[in-house]
């Protein structure tokens, strides 16, 4: 199958994963109030992320991950006044170690829900043992391609976008050219506060 018609085929795969009648996103005041924690599928200590596994009060299953948001110089100056309360842990000389209360204004934590969660969203987010594998152009044509292929998520939330049914006030740019358009938003890693860290898709 040539490159043209592989891409044609997937084309006509993703458009059968279209719903036509999504609702517009809409942001909402939510909780977790109810949420049944399952297990702990991931725990990245270095990037201060960690994924769950659980389920919603439909008994639908969810993943969550729960990131550590990078500190602002806003953050600092609130951090360090009279409202944190220091908990000391150590003291060697000059050295001198502290838990530290907060304030809950500078100690958010993002939180990404999908929700509701195939099998494979919670394979996908769990910790897996790496491997490294030696394959030939052949083997990626006939084995790996193939897998991915049948393994491709649905991308009806790229549609929700370029429709403006979803992040239409996060939109940078946008080309509106028929056969060259495109759109520009921030990456959704973004904590949409630190412009050091922004990213820009396509």
């Amino acid at each position: 199958m040539s490159e043209k018609a592989r891409k044609r085929k997937l084309d006509e795969n993703n458009a059968l994963h279209r719903n036509d009648n999504v609702k517009e996103c809409k942001s909402e005041a939510l909780s977790f109030d109810g949420f049944q924690l399952k297990k702990i599928i991931n725990d990245l200590a270095l990037q201060k992320t960690i994924m769950v596994h659980g389920q919603c009060q439909d008994n639908q299953d969810a993943v969550v991950i729960l990131e550590k948001k990078a500190f602002l110089e806003s953050d600092v100056r609130e951090i360090l006044s009279g409202s944190t309360v220091l908990r000391q842990t150590l003291k060697n000389d000059i050295y001198h170690t502290y838990d530290c209360d907060i304030s809950p204004s500078v100690n958010t934590v993002k939180g990404t829900l999908i929700y509701p969660a195939t099998k494979r969203h919670i394979e996908k987010y769990t910790k897996h043992e790496p491997f490294v594998i030696q394959e030939t152009a052949e083997d990626y044509q006939n084995i790996t391609l193939p897998c991915l292929q049948s393994q491709a998520f649905s991308i009806q939330w790229v549609y929700n976008i370029l429709e403006h049914k979803c992040e239409s006030e996060r939109i940078v740019y946008e080309n509106q050219d028929p056969l060259n358009g495109f759109i520009l938003l921030p990456d959704m890693k973004w904590n949409r506060t630190d412009m050091d860290s922004m990213v820009i898709s396509e």
